[in-house]
């Protein structure tokens, strides 16, 4: 049983693991990914798209071609301010997407980690590697929460900003929002499963996980000495 659990949460985290890795080539030029964007502003020229490391416009109604793209960075900031009026605290928006992408770049690094500690949970046998596996989930998962609820409610409030204004119409990116919020719940099913189900080791589990080896009393150094 130890087993499954440690296959069922490997499981749930690689999964969640995937979703966080294709959020991250949000802005890159494969034509796959073009959809991965946070947010998009429409007018009768074109269209233009917030991604999590550019901004880049489209002529037309779709977005086909290579566009026109500001100059890849980390943690592009968020700037829906230059869009519209009404906007306050513009560094809330800037700042606050640049947190927001730290802390899902954490969370993917943590998941990789915790991964590779599940693994070790699993061949070893292990109930120490498990609990490192846990522990580092459970904290990739509450950067990853946080994460998105920044990136969902910064790019929600300023897209009813923008569309107020009547210049330009705007909405989210379904498919970006899901990437970073799917991970979420697979993680929190994870860190659940490594909680709550509890597994009795079986001896030949107890006797494979080396925390469990003992000194032999009959080979202690008290009894070497007499």
């Amino acid at each position: 049983m130890f087993a499954v659990r440690c296959v069922v949460t490997f499981f749930l985290s690689t999964i969640a693991f995937v979703f966080l890795l294709l959020a991250n080539l949000s802005g890159a030029k494969a034509p796959f990914v073009r959809n991965l964007y946070f947010s998009k502003i429409e007018d009768q020229y074109g269209q233009y798209i917030w991604t999590m490391y550019n901004f880049c416009s489209f002529s037309g109604k779709e977005l086909t071609g290579t566009g026109t793209c500001s100059a890849t960075k980390a943690a592009y900031p968020y700037e829906p301010y230059k869009w519209g009026s009404g906007f306050s605290r513009y560094n809330v928006y800037k700042n606050g997407s640049k947190a927001a992408y730290a802390l899902i770049l954490v969370a993917l690094l943590l998941t990789i980690l915790a991964n590779v500690a599940n693994l070790a949970a699993f061949f070893k046998r292990s109930s120490k590697f498990f609990s490192v596996y846990k522990y580092t989930t459970l904290g990739a998962l509450s950067l990853i929460f946080i994460g998105a609820v920044i990136n969902t409610g910064l790019h929600k409030n300023g897209t009813k900003r923008i569309v107020k204004d009547g210049v330009y119409t705007a909405h989210m990116g379904k498919t970006m929002i899901a990437f970073i919020w799917l991970p979420v719940i697979l993680q929190l099913a994870s860190v659940l499963v490594s909680f709550l189900w509890r597994v009795k080791q079986s001896p030949r589990d107890v006797l494979d996980d080396k925390e469990h080896y003992d000194e032999n009393p009959f080979e202690s150094s008290e009894r070497r000495a007499l």
